[in-house]
Formats: structure tokens, sequence, C-alpha cells
């Protein structure tokens, strides 16, 4: 229809110029007509469960309205908030938790006061709830490892403690820390099952 969307057609003329490229074009009347749509939703790929993470709308348009904007997770209504849509771009904020994990999808709609085509007025995206990183601190004297705890802590990571030979003896609870820390451990109170998993678990896992 000759209309641009997005960009500019004249950034284009000297590469369509240079190439001797034949453009045509039928020009179709337009009127003008209030429009607007959600353009994008935006949600970390990775959330982890019971942390508060942002889900950020973008809406277009070409009026100044008042509109209804939701946001859906599934099939369920999270929030709901009226809000002032400006003659442009418009970004609004939603803030949400999970408490499970799993792949989530979440859809917003928009319901404004005055629009002409609403096939466009929702969106849909998708983020993964994954377990927190939790880490393991075998330390081989009771309390040496207060101060990696505090270090932890501090930065909100969950965490166990253990003497050496309380050590995981297998690879599925290995793998359920992100790390593990040993401090000063003797190799010989380590178990058996330990040692003969820890080299996979750093090299594979």
């Amino acid at each position: 229809d000759s209309m641009e969307n997005e960009g500019r057609l004249t950034n284009m003329s000297s590469t369509i110029l240079s190439n001797d490229i034949q453009v045509s074009y039928l020009k179709l009347e337009q009127l003008d007509q209030a429009e607007l749509y959600v353009s994008n939703v935006t949600i970390p790929d990775n959330i982890n469960i019971g942390d508060v993470f942002n889900v950020t709308v973008k809406v277009e348009s070409n009026i100044k309205t008042s509109a209804t904007l939701t946001l859906y997770e599934g099939k369920t209504k999270k929030l709901s908030k009226h809000i002032e849509v400006q003659n442009g771009s418009n970004t609004f904020l939603f803030q949400d938790q999970q408490a499970e994990g799993g792949l989530k999808n979440y859809r917003v709609t928009i319901e404004p006061i005055e629009d002409t085509i609403t096939v466009n007025n929702e969106f849909v995206a998708f983020t993964n709830a994954v377990a927190p990183a939790k880490f393991l601190l075998i330390e081989g004297i009771g309390g040496e490892s207060s101060e990696y705890v505090k270090l932890l802590k501090a930065c909100n990571v969950d965490y166990d403690v253990v003497t050496p030979e309380l050590a995981p003896g297998n690879m599925v609870k290995l793998c359920g820390y992100k790390a593990v820390i040993l401090m000063n451990v003797n190799a010989d109170k380590l178990s058996e099952g330990f040692m003969n998993i820890i080299e996979s678990y750093v090299k594979d896992y």
C-alpha cells in the first residue's frame, strides 16, 4: 500500500538505485483511523521460583486514549490496570512471581476506548521457572565455613552445610547443587561414593 511500517524507505534509496531495482507500488486511499496495538512483551528467559520479576509491555498508538491492560498467566488473570496511552510508543510494567517450576506462558491484552483493529490487541510471551541455585558447603572443621555462609546469605543464595562423612554419594543428590565448596576437607574423610562421582560432576554437570 506504499505506507511505511518500520524504518524509512528513503534509507534504502541508494541500494535500490545502485542495483537498478525497479519498484512498483499501488497507492491506496488511507483513512485516519484510531489504532493501537501491543507490539511486544518482554520477560526474562529464566526466572527463579519465588523471585519477583518484571513483565514489560510495549504499546504503539496513533492516538491518545484510555485503556485497560491485563496480564494473564495461562488462563488465570493475574493483574489488571487502567492506563493512559499516549500517541507513539508506550511502555508499561507488571510484576509477578512463580511458586512452581516449569514453562510458563504470559498473555497481555489491551482494551482501549478507541481502536479500529482488535486482533492485534494481545501478545504472548514465555519464561521458564527454575529452582534457585543451591550450594553445598563441606567443612572439615565445624563452623569453619561461617564466612562463606555470610557471603551466601548476603547474595540470597540457598545452601547446605555438611560434614565430609555426609557428602552426597550419588549423582542425583549431588546434581541438586549448583556448586560444591570444600573447606579444609581431608580426602580420607570423604565417602567412597562421593569420591567416585565428584570428577564427573565437575566435568559433565
